[in-house]
Parts: structure tokens; sequence; C-alpha cells
């Protein structure tokens, strides 16, 4: 699986390397919340513009401590509007989504599911 890390000099890389998202503070609650996304994850924050900062960062990383905690493997973490389908082991973020991309309102392959 091809995978984007959070580095601390370009937020969120997408396939071009360009970052999705920036702001103050946001490169080192990713190192401290030890989240990266997959380059799908990645491309999808960006191309749909979904609003990605501090405090998102560090209760998505909160969900996963949590899914980890009772034994997940594959959670869907529900964060404010977003979806987000992370492997819990690893805390990678496979894939994301806004309610407006759910339209069957149907996720499968998971094991559990975490509201942040």
């Amino acid at each position: 699986m091809n995978t984007a890390p959070i580095t601390p000099l370009s937020g969120i890389a997408t396939s071009s390397g360009t970052p999705a998202v920036k702001a103050a503070g946001f490169e080192k609650a990713f190192e401290h919340a030890r989240v990266s996304f997959s380059k799908h994850a990645a491309e999808r924050l960006s191309r749909r513009s979904l609003p990605f900062d501090e405090g998102r960062v560090a209760r998505l990383a909160d969900g996963i401590d949590k899914a980890a905690a009772r034994g997940a493997d594959t959670s869907l973490v529900l964060l404010d509007e977003l979806a987000l389908l992370v492997k819990v082991p690893q805390r990678l973020v496979m894939t994301a989504m806004n309610q407006s991309a759910m339209k069957d309102g149907v996720v499968t392959r998971i094991d559990s599911a975490v509201v942040v």
C-alpha cells in the first residue's frame, strides 16, 4: 500500500508532493499523534477541501487510541462531518469521506466504529 507519511515540513502530502493542509502547529500535532495518511486519503482530503486542523488531529489520535485499546484492526472513525477508515495497528488513515460522499451509507470490512 502506498502511504504518504505526515512530515514536519509538508503537512498532508498529496501525490504531487504539495501540502494539502498547512497551519501553525499542525505538523507538530501529527508528529505527536503518529498518524499517517495513505496517498488515496491525502488526495481525497485535498481534492474535496476537507478541513483538518490541529484539534481534529488530536481527536483522531484519541479515537485511534480508543480503538487500539479494544483490539480493533480496521475502524471507521466518525469525526464531525468526516468518516475516516483507519488501519488501527499502523495508525494509517486509508480513506476519508464527507457525508455527501457516503451515498449509500454503508461501510464494509470494518471491525469497529469510533465517534469522536
